[in-house]
């Protein structure tokens, strides 16, 4: 017999808290993001105006964790290669 349907037949024949016993769970830490998304608009409105719409989503907490640490990582990287630009672009009289 192989498993599936073993697993059907113990399913079929248990009480409840059998049944709740046999079904795998899966549990994660989640948190709400939140992200301001563009969205260009075709009708109601003219065509071709911007909206901008505050979406909040749930994403597995280890998700989140590294998100903002790529993000920190961007901002510090882009401060830098930003602030030596707008201080070229001053010095050079541009």
């Amino acid at each position: 017999m192989e498993r599936a349907d073993l697993y059907s037949l113990l399913f079929l024949f248990g009480d409840e808290d059998q049944q709740e016993q046999l079904v795998p769970v899966k549990s994660t830490e989640v948190s709400m993001m939140r992200r301001w998304v563009g969205v260009r608009l075709k009708k109601d409105m003219k065509k071709g105006d911007k909206v901008h719409v505050l979406v909040e989503f749930p994403v597995e907490r280890r998700v989140r964790e590294k998100f903002q640490i790529d993000m920190a990582k961007e901002m510090k990287r882009s401060m830098s290669v930003g602030g030596d630009n707008n201080h070229n672009l001053a010095l050079s009289g541009k």
